[in-house]
């Protein structure tokens, strides 16, 4: 089966990215590093948990998990999407799993216990 100019063309823009330069071709990862979100220093993922609290990354995080499954059906490549939704929410279980397990006395450090009169109240951020 030979491949039409159309279909070699599609298959380049989907698969591959052609640097600045224009001189070599490298193959993207467009649900784990995709390389429109790493332009600079920083990968753009990064930046925006940097400028959110924990709070409102975990609702960006899942708000992305909801928009991928919304509407994988719809796309030409579905199961990218849902890759897309697993990355998403693997995220968001890390960083979950990263606030349980903080200890009694890493809360102690932080300030964020305080003594009270019936015993110890936890006062949760975010």
């Amino acid at each position: 089966m030979k491949l039409t100019d159309e279909e070699i063309l599609d298959f380049v823009r989907d698969n591959l990215i052609i640097d600045k330069d224009k001189k070599m071709l490298e193959e993207e990862d467009a649900v784990n590093s995709s390389n429109r979100y790493n332009t600079g220093n920083i990968e753009c993922i990064d930046a925006i948990e940097d400028s959110m609290s924990p709070a409102a990354f975990k609702g960006y995080l899942k708000g992305n998990c909801m928009k991928y499954l919304w509407c994988y059906d719809y796309k030409s490549k579905p199961v990218e999407d849902l890759k897309k939704v697993d990355w998403y929410l693997s995220r968001l279980i890390e960083m979950v799993e990263q606030q349980d397990s903080v200890t009694y006395n890493d809360l102690c450090e932080a300030g964020e216990i305080m003594d009270a009169a019936e015993g110890i109240t936890i006062r949760r951020g975010g």
